[in-house]
């Protein structure tokens, strides 16, 4: 990270594509489930030191090509996802590089929310409990971190 550097490259962002590469950054770096990246998360809440926090910085840097001047994040004490979503989106469309008109907290919060959740039957969503459906996508959340670590064995 620095102050005086303004430059960027003017390959334009896909904003699908933007989230997904976000929430992978995360997901990696925190070996989480992508359940619990929801944007009001505070990393370091999450377990991260302010090591950890520079060091995702410092990934979604060179993922997007950009560079964040250092008054982006003064301190890492309570930096929350759409913390660290919202500077890069607005980095990004400084630049030139993302439209203006993605709404990127609507995209990711659907990103997160949604891909569990679809799996159940649309009808049986709206006429379940709500507990029921917390339950299963909390449930679902934890099979995929489940199927990831058995991945990591298989390599």
């Amino acid at each position: 990270m620095t102050e005086n550097i303004t430059s960027c490259k003017r390959v334009m962002v896909i904003p699908g594509q933007f989230i997904t590469d976000f929430k992978s950054i995360l997901i990696e770096t925190l070996c989480c489930p992508e359940s619990q990246l929801t944007p009001n998360a505070n990393l370091t809440y999450m377990g991260m030191d302010s090591l950890d926090i520079f060091d995702v910085i410092m990934k979604l840097e060179h993922k997007f090509d950009v560079q964040m001047p250092d008054s982006a994040f003064p301190t890492y004490n309570d930096i929350t996802i759409e913390d660290l979503l919202t500077k890069f989106a607005n980095k990004l469309m400084e630049c030139g590089r993302l439209s203006r008109r993605s709404n990127i907290m609507t995209m990711y919060k659907k990103s997160i929310t949604g891909k569990v959740a679809a799996t159940i039957n649309p009808l049986q969503k709206n006429t379940l409990p709500k507990e029921l459906v917390d339950e299963y996508n909390a449930t679902a959340a934890k099979l995929h971190d489940l199927e990831k670590k058995m991945n990591q064995y298989a390599k």
